[in-house]
This record gives C-alpha cells, structure tokens and sequence, in this order.
C-alpha cells in the first residue's frame, strides 16, 4: 500500500529507519530549521503553531500530501500496531520495531480490515485520579478553558448540524477518548476529518479571546482530541469507516 507516516518534532530526534516514516518539523515558520521536511512550504498555517501544536503539521499533511493512507505520529509517541501493550520504549531497533509491529507489512495487515488507525479509546480521567471518571467536556472543563470546548460545540451546531447528536453523545455522554492527535488513515477519510476539524476551529479562533498562557495558547490542540471522537460517530454511522485502536501508545525515552 501507499502510506506515508509523518513524524512530527520540533527538536532533533532519533528517526525510524524505515523510509514510510517521514520527519516533519511543525511551527518550521517561526523556528529554526532543523533540516527535516517543513510545515511551511505549500498551502500551510505553520505561523499558528503556538496555537495549533501539531494540528500544523495535520493541516500540512492535508493540503499537501498524495498518498493512498496517511499517518501522524509524535516523534516519542508511536501507536502500537501488534497486541504489544507495553508504555515505554527507549530506541528503533530493529527488535523494539517488531516488538510494536512499527513496520509496513503490520499496518498493511491491519489496513485490509480497516480504514482508521487510532491510538487506545481511553477512559477520561484527570490525571492522578483513575477512579474519578468524567466525560470529555467534564474534562476539558476541568483541565482547559470551559469557554472554548463550549465555542467548539456553538460552531458544530451552526456550522454542521448535522453533527449535534454525535457532539452530544462523544462530549457529554461517553468517557472515553482517543488522546494525541495521532492517527493512520485512508487519505480520502483524512481530507474529510481535516476539512471538518478545521472549519470548526478556524469558527472557534473567530468567537473567543486568545489566550495569553502559554499552554493554555495551545487550545486548538486540546480541542482537537476531544473532536476527533465528534467526528468518528459521524464517520462510522454516515461514511462506513471502520476503525481500530491500539492497545498501547509507547512513550520514546530516550
């Protein structure tokens, strides 16, 4: 299969040697150069990575990429592909790849049966607190700023209502979640997320007041991995997507 999985940093990491793998320096517009691909050549928001993390790169990837599948990793957090539930890893030797099947022939494997390749469908709990479960927006309340989750759910309303009920239920119902923004799809399923996601977030960036914190500027970030289960419920019941996720989504200690 034709997949591309690009491995987004800003810092100089040790890089998979398998050439699907593909570096990817987010916020290249407004750092210095660390002679990985950039995420400001072509159609790009690299110059907003202050607030969109590594949703640059994701827009990137969107607007600029051919492939038949895409993928997005973090350069110390790589989804596990085998049944491998282990959290933690500390180089890409050729024994740790096969240990998390980080190879072409175990996604091809899973690709045959599925569209969408997603971290674990984790329980929503603040950190330190495992027994206090709560749903996403209970979360993202909790954690992040309240006004923006609730500007997030004003725009899907207004701008595609069409997704309310799965906003509904993903937000306020379920507590479970797919953190990281991480991900492997069929392009054509990808394009279709991206074009939704970032409609919604560019309505969002329009309604409220920036933050100045740091990490709280980070919020389209945070949004994100709330969204993405908005729009699985859609993919699922109105596109036929068919979705997997990990068991584990190994830590680089490096």
């Amino acid at each position: 299969m034709n997949i591309k999985i690009y491995t987004l940093t800003h810092i100089q990491f040790p890089i998979p040697p398998d050439p699907m793998y593909v570096p990817l320096q987010v916020g290249s517009a407004v750092h210095e150069d660390l002679g990985y691909l950039r995420d400001d050549d072509g159609e790009n928001i690299s110059a907003k990575n202050c607030y969109y993390s590594e949703l640059t790169g994701f827009y990137w990837i969107w607007k600029n990429v051919k492939a038949e599948y895409v993928g997005l990793m973090h350069y110390r957090r790589l989804i596990s592909f085998t049944k491998c539930d282990e959290w933690t890893f500390t180089d890409f030797s050729e024994a740790t790849r096969m240990k998390f099947g980080w190879n072409a022939e175990n996604i091809d494997a899973l690709l045959k049966d599925y569209d969408i390749l997603l971290p674990p469908d984790d329980t929503v709990f603040p950190p330190g607190e495992r027994g206090n479960v709560m749903t996403p927006y209970a979360f993202h309340c909790r954690e992040h700023r309240k006004c923006d989750i609730d500007a997030a759910i004003a725009a899907i309303h207004d701008l595609t209502p069409e997704y309310d009920g799965y906003a509904e239920k993903a937000l306020c119902v379920d507590t479970h979640e797919c953190f990281g923004n991480v991900c492997v799809m069929r392009k054509v399923l990808f394009d279709a997320y991206s074009e939704w996601l970032f409609k919604i977030l560019f309505e969002v960036e329009r309604r409220i007041e920036m933050p100045k914190n740091k990490e709280e500027a980070r919020l389209f970030g945070f949004l994100s991995e709330r969204l993405v289960m908005v729009w699985l419920g859609y993919a699922r019941d109105r596109l036929g997507a068919r979705v997997w996720t990990a068991p584990s989504m190994p830590f680089g200690d490096f």
